[in-house]
């Protein structure tokens, strides 16, 4: 009598057992993920991205074993955010994981600091702050913890790389302390300046008097030109004038003479 025996072998079919998790890492840095499977031997491994199996090289290392595929990108770049795939195969099936990569820009310090400045009343004012870094940069510009916007009196113009705060006349109500923010998915980083606009105060004199505001003496003082309006001239009003403009920083002054001839009129004496 023959007996037969018959043995059966059951293959384990290749299967996940430990996903891996997505990864944010700054530019620049290694990037590594793990896949972890089970499965009878012998097992088939790798790593996809866009349909397209990646190897070894210059750019990735591909270390498997019997129980993982490990993919290192060496050096990250923008470009290698994405999905990726782990797939693991045998006779018996396969299985596969996916995990996604984001690649942060790079934050770079200021390279260029906005100098305080002490101006005028009227004067043209420009901030500039130029920074390195991975776009997209977010950029603004504070007062007393208010975002500055662009306006008829001011603006803000921006690139990848530079923010410029620009006043066209300015007055003493913008002096302060001024705050630039920058920040991109990495980080921020901030700076601050000055802005002093120095308040000018001027007066006339005829003859050695201080002549006063009213009706027949109109002063005025804007963009930097002091103006004294005389209605209704008469001989009376000759004489030689004096123009004091003084501030924190020190007293300038500079004089004219008027000479009134024949019949009543109008004039103006402009000083710059």
């Amino acid at each position: 009598v023959s007996k037969f025996l018959k043995c059966c072998v059951v293959s384990e079919p290749a299967g996940i057992s430990e996903h891996t998790q997505s990864i944010s890492v700054t530019e620049g840095d290694p990037a590594t993920l793990e896949c972890r499977f089970s499965g009878s031997k012998p097992l088939k491994s790798r790593w996809m991205k866009a349909g397209e199996e990646l190897r070894s090289g210059q750019k990735y290392l591909v270390q498997r074993s019997d129980i993982s595929c490990i993919l290192t990108i060496l050096k990250t770049q923008s470009r290698d955010s994405g999905q990726y795939s782990c797939e693991v195969s045998n006779e018996a099936g396969r299985g596969s994981c996916e995990a996604t990569v984001t690649v942060l820009g790079q934050f770079y310090p200021l390279l260029t600091l906005p100098e305080s400045m002490n101006v005028l009343p009227g004067s043209n004012v420009q901030f500039k702050v130029v920074v390195s870094g991975s776009p997209p940069l977010t950029m603004k510009w504070f007062k007393n913890r208010k975002e500055v916007l662009s306006s008829a009196d001011c603006s803000m113009i921006k690139d990848n790389t530079s923010s410029l705060l620009q006043f066209f006349s300015a007055k003493t109500s913008d002096s302060g302390r001024y705050i630039c923010e920058i920040h991109n998915d990495v980080g921020s980083t901030s700076c601050q300046t000055t802005l002093l606009v120095k308040e000018i105060s001027v007066r006339w004199f005829r003859d050695g008097v201080e002549v006063q505001q009213s009706v027949k003496h109109m002063m005025s003082f804007c963009s930097s030109v002091a103006t004294l309006q005389i209605s209704n001239v008469t001989e009376n009003d000759s004489g030689k004038y004096f123009c004091e403009a003084c501030n924190d920083a020190g007293t300038e002054s500079c004089t004219a003479e008027l000479v009134v001839k024949g019949l009543s009129s109008s004039q103006s004496l402009n000083q710059m």
